[in-house]
């Protein structure tokens, strides 16, 4: 098997066992990278370990990195010195023009081409864990093509899934690529070797390779583009026990830019019934768009200090480094930077500098996507940064609570609290101070004794985002609100006490009293209600909260 510079893999000069069929992993879209980076080039000469010269008796050679090479006895005619590298991640291994899939490990073993009279065992070291005991294909860099090359050697995982180790009749740079979880395909591989039905297979692999490999609307990155899977063409043939199907199938629609695949999966030798698949796959893809999102942290800050705003882009689940990004600051104050490149975890930041008075600024990030296409596009995300962070409020309440008979007939108070509250990595938190204006109305034969409504203390918390307000004003404590009616009857007068139990207003604001508001300048909010109070009658209540940012 082997791939161009123009991305067409050919696998129909190979007879391939069941164990190999799940060399289709290598046509993973949705999560294609490219080795080293892209462009051509030769294998790179990595740091080498030498052994000491091993000949017939055979011998191990090893590196730093766990690459090594077990040579059995009789593998070599003569006396040889082994060469061992381990190529550290993808960006060390052997650079190719065409797609890859996700890099499993690699390294070189040398010298270049020796041939051996009996297999030796090569075992590479895994970028990441693997399934233990999971089988696929290693491939060798060709460097004429400059293109991985599908090998028909096969490569398992070691128990502890760190390694994976395959038997090899030559020395090359070897690697693993692809999911290397095994299973791919095994079901399809069965039935072509046991008498299965060409239909049922057709559809489980067109359903499989949608699951496990590509399909319509999967965002990958390829040739440094963030890429769609716009669709797919299947042009499948399939033959079992001498029964002959084939079917074209189109998923989508097709696209100026597509990556062809032809392979052919057959029965393993020694199997009691023979069968093969014969595929062309075309998966067509164009330029997308990717996400970008811009924040900061924190999203306030005091005067003189300075806040990190972190781009992140994203192609579709993958984050897409090496991009650049542009920054612009609106607002008082300024940024260390106005453009700054994607990481591999898809991230790209600046620094604003907070002025010396109270302010908001937005740090807005650019990026020009799909450049020169048709459907090209700038991108934009901005983080709101707040100096100083000081708010004033004012909330303004008023209680209404009617009585059927005396002593009281109506209790009515407008309570109007005002209070500052500042803002730190999203917390509100506050203080203020309430004031009543009480109306009492006694029943005909009452009056007002005495009435004791002292201003009192209030807390402010809540939450806050780039966009919204989220606050609650609640009192410190019962708020000391009380009064007496004194009422005058044929027996003598009579006392009142209120309010008779409890705080008459305090568990409204601890309950019902909300506000929420967008973060802005002379924001409002308003609301109203009742609560049962005293034997089911209702106080009645109405709020309005206004808040002011003190940077305007």
């Amino acid at each position: 098997m082997w791939m161009n510079q123009k991305g067409s893999i050919n696998t129909k000069d190979f007879a391939f066992h069941r164990s190999v069929a799940i060399l289709v992993a290598i046509l993973i879209c949705s999560t294609l990278v490219t080795c080293g980076g892209g462009g051509g080039g030769t294998a790179p000469e990595a740091d080498k370990t030498e052994s000491g010269a091993i000949g017939a008796a055979g011998g191990t050679a090893s590196d730093l990195g766990g690459a090594s090479v077990v040579i059995p006895a009789g593998a070599l005619e003569s006396e040889t010195k082994i060469e061992v590298s381990t190529y550290r991640d993808a960006g060390s291994c052997p650079k190719t023009a065409g797609p890859v899939p996700d890099y499993l490990g690699g390294a070189m073993f040398g010298p270049h081409g020796t041939e051996f009279l009996a297999p030796v065992t090569v075992t590479i070291p895994c970028s990441r864990d693997l399934t233990p005991g999971s089988r696929f294909p290693l491939f060798a860099w060709d460097e004429t093509e400059l293109a991985w090359v599908q090998t028909a050697f096969i490569a398992t995982v070691a128990a502890d899934g760190k390694s994976f180790s395959a038997p090899v009749t030559h020395f090359s740079v070897f690697a693993g690529f692809g999911p290397g979880s095994g299973g791919l395909f095994d079901d399809i591989d069965y039935q072509l070797c046991t008498g299965g039905d060409p239909s049922s297979v057709l559809t489980e692999f067109v359903e499989t390779f949608e699951r496990d490999i590509a399909q319509v609307g999967d965002k990958g990155i390829y040739e440094n583009s963030c890429t769609e899977v716009t669709g797919i063409d299947f042009d499948t043939g399939i033959e079992i026990e001498g029964v002959w199907m084939s079917d074209f199938i189109r998923k989508g629609d097709t696209a100026d830019e597509s990556i062809m695949f032809v392979y052919t999966v057959e029965c393993g030798t020694g199997a009691t019934a023979g069968g093969y698949v014969d595929a062309t796959i075309v998966i067509y893809y164009s330029c997308s768009a990717p996400t970008l999102s811009a924040s900061a942290d924190p999203a306030s800050v005091d005067h003189g200090e300075s806040s990190t705003v972190m781009a992140t882009m994203k192609c579709g689940e993958l984050p897409y480094p090496g991009q650049t990004i542009q920054f612009e600051c609106f607002g008082d104050g300024d940024i260390t930077s106005d453009q700054s490149i994607t990481n591999s975890a898809g991230q790209a930041q600046t620094r604003y500098n907070a002025p010396d008075n109270d302010a908001q600024a937005t740090v807005s990030a650019y990026y020009d996507a799909c450049a020169g296409e048709e459907n090209a596009k700038t991108l934009r995300s901005e983080a709101v940064i707040t100096v100083g962070g000081s708010w004033t409020g004012t909330m303004t309440v008023e209680f209404s609570h009617p009585l059927p008979d005396a002593p009281l007939l109506e209790f009515a108070d407008v309570l109007t609290v005002n209070f500052s509250f500042d803002i730190e990595e999203g917390v509100i938190s506050g203080t203020g101070t309430g004031v009543h204006d009480v109306e009492i109305t006694p029943g005909d034969t009452c009056e007002l004794a005495s009435l004791s409504a002292p201003p009192f203390d209030f807390t402010v918390t809540g939450t806050a985002t780039e966009q919204t307000l989220q606050i609650g004003v609640v009192p410190d404590g019962l708020m000391p609100l009380s009064f007496v009616i004194l009422c005058h009857t044929n027996s003598g007068d009579l006392e009142f006490q209120y309010p008779p139990y409890g705080a008459m207003e305090g568990s409204i604001f601890s309950t019902r009293i909300f506000a929420s508001l967008p973060r802005e300048n002379n924001a409002t909010d308003s609301g109203s209600g009742s609560e049962d109070w005293g034997e089911g009658l209702p106080m009645y209540y109405s709020y309005k909260v206004t808040v002011s940012d003190e940077s305007y």
